[in-house]
């Protein structure tokens, strides 16, 4: 079951991406399989949240592909989903957390650069301004967290990075400026992130029962 269910969201995203860009349908089969392997693979509350916030995401996608004005539902159902990754973290961190200097330097590294992101877009964001800043925010501290879990696996690191990156490039495309070739690093970082996080999480997760 958790094969097919791999292989259906394999092959919904690479079909979304190089075939039929657009297709909602596509877009839907990429990460509701991964919400269902979560919840297949981790029993109890670690995999409630997990699949939880890989079904919200799922949401999120389809809303974002039926209309633009659906922009501001996609992206609460993304903020959603980014707290319960946060959730997801912060009930699995070591205690006391782990930091170091590393983890310092990274998270200071972080915030300075999701500042400076928000300083650059504020011109551009007009009335959604509030909506955006409360979605950096979510997305900061959720990498934040995945920084504070010192996995031994780095994918879900990796995952939080890369879904930071994606969803940068599509809001500097959207308000700023456009970016060459984002339609082709959007949804390849997105779907990779959403990998990342779900794979690494249920690896480390195996590993330490």
């Amino acid at each position: 079951m958790i094969n097919a269910l791999l292989c259906v969201s394999l092959l919904a995203s690479i079909s979304y991406f190089t075939l039929l860009p657009g297709n909602i349908v596509l877009k839907a089969l990429s990460v509701a399989p991964l919400a269902l392997i979560a919840w297949r693979k981790l029993p109890g509350r670690d995999g409630m949240l997990l699949g939880l916030a890989l079904a919200l995401s799922s949401l999120g996608d389809v809303l974002l592909e039926v209309s633009p004005r659906m922009f501001s539902a996609g992206l609460g159902s993304f903020l959603m989903a980014h707290l319960l990754f946060i959730a997801l973290f912060r009930r699995n961190h070591r205690r006391p957390l782990p930091w170091t200097v590393p983890n310092k330097i990274a998270i200071g590294l972080l915030i300075a650069i999701a500042l400076g992101f928000v300083a650059w877009l504020t011109p551009a964001l007009g009335p959604i301004a509030p909506a955006v800043y409360t979605y950096i925010a979510a997305i900061t501290t959720m990498l934040i967290c995945a920084v504070l879990l010192n996995l031994q696996s780095k994918w879900v690191v990796m995952g939080a990075l890369l879904f930071f990156l994606s969803d940068a490039i599509l809001a500097t495309s959207k308000f700023k400026m456009p970016v060459p070739g984002a339609s082709w690093l959007i949804w390849p970082t997105y779907y990779l992130a959403q990998c990342g996080i779900t794979f690494g999480f249920l690896q480390w997760k195996s590993k330490s029962n």
